[in-house]
């Protein structure tokens, strides 16, 4: 009797230590896999965002690089109200004419443009940027309203292009104003492309024109 009672006591410490074992095996494997699963979806989502930098900053070389035989360029070190929001990644660069151009009656000076290049993860953060933009727009922080053009408003010349994603605007001078900036807008819309959802032109001293 004694030695059937300990031969039941071994078997139930067995069984009962084999299924630790089990229940220990089918959780180790279980946490390896979902962390395999997940790095290997971090490690996309990272190749995919340096892709698109990578994308980004070729597109912003052919730029300058289109306009090299007019321009010459520098970086800029100011800031812009943009700076303010979350975008993923800017570029500031200030274009300078080869040619000068005439400021009164005898002066000469040579036009600048500041170009801002805005990226965001996505259209609402864009528009959260853009809209606030808006809310306070030139010299005298003035309301601007979508689509409807403003005839005086006090803030030098400008050009801006919003996209879904991304928010190009430039920054001219009053003084530069004879300078024909025709073609170097046409060169940012050929580089970014005509399917923007708002473009914006602006004159010293206004008017202000959606088209």
């Amino acid at each position: 009797m004694k030695n059937i009672l300990t031969f039941l006591f071994l078997s139930v410490v067995l069984l009962y230590g084999c299924s630790d074992a089990e229940k220990q095996n089918i959780e180790i494997i279980s946490m390896e896999d979902f962390i395999g699963e997940s790095t290997q979806q971090l490690d996309e989502q990272t190749d995919t965002i340096i892709d698109t930098l990578i994308d980004i900053s070729i597109q912003v070389q052919q730029l300058i690089t289109s306009l090299r035989t007019s321009y010459d360029t520098s970086k800029i070190n100011t800031s812009h109200l943009f700076d303010r929001y979350g975008y993923n990644s800017s570029y500031k660069i200030q274009f300078i004419g080869k040619e000068k151009v005439s400021y009164g009656k005898t002066l000469m000076v040579a036009p600048k443009a500041d170009l801002f290049i805005y990226h965001f993860s996505d259209s609402i953060k864009l528009n959260n940027a853009f809209y606030n933009w808006l809310d306070c727009f030139g010299s005298n922080c003035q309301e601007v309203k979508l689509h409807q053009n403003i005839d005086y408003i006090k803030t030098p010349p400008s050009f801006t292009l919003v996209y879904d994603t991304t928010l190009v605007t430039v920054k001219y001078q009053c003084e530069h104003t004879k300078n024909d900036w025709s073609s170097f807008q046409d060169s940012i819309i050929k580089k970014y492309g005509n399917n923007y959802r708002y473009r914006i032109d602006v004159d010293c001293g206004g008017p202000l024109i959606w088209k």
